[in-house]
């Protein structure tokens, strides 16, 4: 029968999972003025929960952890590396009762907010392990169990970088978003969101996993057009690491 579709044509479409996540408020505790609202969260939020791809590619599943990441060091230290489990419970993912507890992740890509006016979309490359020393939202300074990854970090080098081609994802932001502020940095401060980038990229380490994740840093700005075009930036970002992802696995 013409327009009819077998059983096949109706099985859902294959999926690829990335996590993503944006950060909390700075608060009373940082060397920084309070910031009610950061806008890596309010993107992240605003993200689609799936990016359709078509042509036969693979549907992106965006699995967003369900709250800001606070700028916690001992949180970050604790929490951080349960992301790469995968765990259904932990982001808050349905499971049917012949469901698996875990799904198989893709990629990452964690989001912090910069803290001056005017600034580009920022792609951290590397992650340092040492130099941290300012207080967190609670003004609590990192100890010895922060600085060492609970004891995790020990043959650990103290630069990590992203095993994704980071330049290929900047150009093709660059190449598909006219006026795309996006560059790609180096060298990020000594806080919390670095800290934070280190102790994801260890945890894939430790794990002898690819460290395909990548660190983004958004501008400080946050009304709704500033959101939108935050949104589109880190689609195609996302769609560009499983791009990589596929092409370092033919």
């Amino acid at each position: 029968m013409d327009g009819a579709q077998s059983p096949k044509d109706d099985k859902p479409p294959e999926e690829v999972n990335v996590i993503i996540s944006g950060g909390g408020p700075w608060g009373p505790g940082t060397p920084w003025p309070p910031v009610p609202v950061n806008s890596s969260w309010l993107i992240a939020n605003a993200m689609p929960r799936v990016i359709f791809r078509g042509n036969g590619l693979p549907d992106i599943r965006l699995m967003l952890y369900p709250e800001p990441i606070p700028s916690s060091w001992s949180w970050i230290r604790e929490k951080i590396p349960q992301f790469w489990d995968g765990s259904k419970e932990f982001f808050g993912v349905y499971r049917g009762a012949d469901e698996s507890l875990n799904f198989p992740i893709a990629a990452m890509l964690h989001m912090g907010m910069l803290d001056q006016p005017n600034e580009a979309f920022r792609l951290e490359k590397h992650a340092y392990r040492d130099g941290y020393e300012f207080p967190d939202i609670d003004g609590r300074r990192p100890d010895h169990d922060d600085l060492t990854g609970g004891g995790t970090w020990g043959d650990i080098p103290d630069k990590l970088s992203t095993d994704l081609d980071i330049n290929f994802v900047h150009d093709k932001v660059k190449a598909d978003i006219e006026a795309a502020n996006i560059i790609i940095s180096h060298d990020h401060e000594r806080f919390l969101c670095g800290y934070e980038y280190f102790t994801s990229l260890a945890a894939a380490y430790n794990r002898s996993e690819k460290k395909r994740l990548l660190y983004l840093h958004t501008p400080i700005e946050h009304d709704s057009k500033d959101i939108q075009h935050g949104v589109r930036i880190v689609v195609k970002i996302v769609e560009s690491m499983v791009e990589d992802v596929e092409r370092q696995m033919r």
